[in-house]
């Protein structure tokens, strides 16, 4: 596996052979993503094995020890970053030993954490003040998007189904309706909740994913700018540099020069 030197976030895919065996702390966060294969860990009440699917965090100093016994090995994907207070209601809850938590995804689940871990690396490469917190909202997306399938989450799954129709949108034309639509609320209600659970309106988080999406766009395409605006909904270029730069702190063509605040 990819040596972790100390410097977060950091961000590795893995393909690790059978046999392979780690144990150890880190004093930051660590998520891992089994993409294939498997992989078993030794916790304080026995073994247990990890799948494809599963998603695990470890808090800062929760004990590691696992080996990969299957005859494929372990395709895994990990992240190891340091996380603000504020997301700590969104991590899996410890239950499979102190400070070890999991969340198992279904295979569209899986297909798109797995995406997002590729941009995750994506950013942790890149030598920009900005890429801590491009990484740190990208996780928070992730932990957003899968909060229902914690075991005891009270998040409204309406509320759930409201996030991921917005998520699946950032391209898309949509309206205040469409989302209430989409969570079979009234626009009423949708937007009750959605504050109550989410601290912000269904609209400033598409703003949120969209202006997030920009930034990777303009970093990582050659596309005119007037084309990314267009793709992600702004009619007017004067509009879009606008909005780009009240929430980056600079126009978008000088963030792609790498002129960041």
């Amino acid at each position: 596996m990819p040596t972790f030197a100390g410097t977060v976030p950091f961000v590795a895919h893995s393909r690790v052979p059978r046999g392979a065996r780690w144990s150890g702390t880190f004093s930051y966060h660590v998520f891992s993503l089994t993409r294939a294969g498997s992989v078993t860990y030794s916790l304080p009440d026995g073994v247990i094995d990890i799948v494809a699917g599963d998603l695990l965090h470890f808090a800062p100093e929760a004990f590691q020890d696992w080996q990969v016994l299957g005859a494929k090995g372990w395709q895994v994907a990990y992240l190891i970053v340091g996380l603000p207070a504020a997301l700590s209601e969104l991590l899996p809850q410890p239950t499979l030993a102190p400070g070890v938590g999991r969340i198992h995804l279904d295979p569209g689940e899986l297909r798109k954490v797995a995406r997002a871990f590729r941009e995750m690396q994506e950013w942790s490469e890149r030598s920009t003040p900005l890429r801590e917190q491009l990484v740190i909202n990208l996780i928070e997306q992730v932990l957003l998007r899968v909060h229902s399938g914690r075991p005891t989450t009270e998040i409204d799954p309406r509320i759930g189904q409201a996030r991921d129709f917005l998520h699946d949108s950032v391209e898309t034309p949509v309206v205040l309706a469409d989302v209430a639509l989409a969570a079979g609320l009234s626009r009423a209600r949708l937007s009750a909740l959605f504050k109550a659970h989410l601290d912000t309106t269904p609209i400033v988080y598409l703003e949120r994913l969209r202006l997030e999406r920009a930034a990777r766009l303009l970093l990582f395409t050659t596309d005119d700018i007037e084309a990314i605006a267009e793709r992600l909904g702004y009619a007017e270029r004067g509009y879009f540099d606008k909005r780009f730069k009240r929430r980056w702190g600079v126009t978008p063509r000088s963030y792609r020069l790498g002129v960041h605040r």
